[in-house]
């Protein structure tokens, strides 16, 4: 059972989420400057950032699906700590969506235990085990999928629209998912799909939010390929940008991320 300090909003979490506000306007006038103008182009850009721990204490930031941090009001908030999971992601893309003016859920839901990409998005998610290394994502989201296939969600990405076009998009697996009905999206440029879970989703905006996205147009044949290569040298040319970006929020990360590590649950899978 959850303690009730862990939904109070009280003075430490006020003060880590003043913080965490900040970052989320400072990225979106990062991208401004970047002129990643679309939410495709901030996707990626935020993926950039995130793969390269623009977002952590000491530039570090793993995927680990076993020693994690809960902070319930903003789950995104572990990114600054250094681990994070498709939740966490999922939840940080989405508010930088919003704040950007960007109409946007996050959505959970089932993802397929094959899925391949057709193209090399340049960037890469670490994955931390147990003995400290580091290996491939795609080397340990089955084990998690097989875990929780059960419960009908295994993962977590965000829904994205704009006056015109629709997509999932996810930040983990740096693919992006054409909304074929419901609940069901398959992957673009590649194989595999994602299966927003209904029953999961009890929230009735996420509802509409999905219905609502497939009355949109999206592009299937999208060329993720070109989209990743344009705007990661984009980052790469503008990487001084990015280094003074990091610096500035540098106190902000290190006072979220002592938050976390003081106030959040910590959960250990051995």
């Amino acid at each position: 059972m959850l303690a009730f300090h862990e939904f109070c909003r009280d003075e430490p979490y006020e003060k880590a989420e003043e913080h965490y506000r900040l970052i989320i306007k400072n990225t979106v006038q990062l991208c401004l400057e970047l002129k990643a103008f679309d939410m495709k182009s901030i996707y990626v850009t935020f993926a950039y950032l995130i793969c390269s721990g623009r977002f952590s204490q000491e530039k570090k930031y793993y995927y680990d699906l076993y020693d994690r941090y809960y902070v319930y009001l903003n789950e995104a908030m572990t990114i600054m700590a250094g681990r994070g999971v498709c939740a966490n992601d999922a939840t940080m893309l989405y508010h930088l969506f919003e704040k950007a003016g960007i109409r946007a859920n996050v959505i959970g839901g089932y993802l397929s235990d094959y899925f391949k990409k057709s193209y090399n998005p340049s960037i890469e998610r670490d994955t931390k085990t147990h003995n400290e290394k580091t290996t491939p994502i795609k080397n340990r989201i089955n084990t998690w999928i097989n875990y929780k296939a059960n419960t009908g969600t295994n993962h977590a990405c965000t829904l994205g629209m704009d006056d015109k076009e629709a997509y999932l998009f996810d930040a983990t697996n740096l693919v992006i998912y054409n909304l074929k009905k419901i609940q069901m999206a398959k992957v673009i440029s590649g194989r595999g799909y994602f299966k927003p879970t209904i029953k999961y989703n009890t929230s009735i905006s996420i509802t509409d939010d999905l219905q609502r996205a497939l009355e949109m147009e999206s592009n299937p044949n999208l060329d993720v390929e070109k989209l990743f290569k344009k705007n990661i040298e984009h980052c790469e040319n503008n990487i001084a940008l990015i280094d003074d970006f990091y610096d500035e929020n540098h106190h902000s990360i290190n006072e979220i991320a002592k938050y976390v590590k003081k106030h959040a649950r910590r959960e250990i899978i051995k």
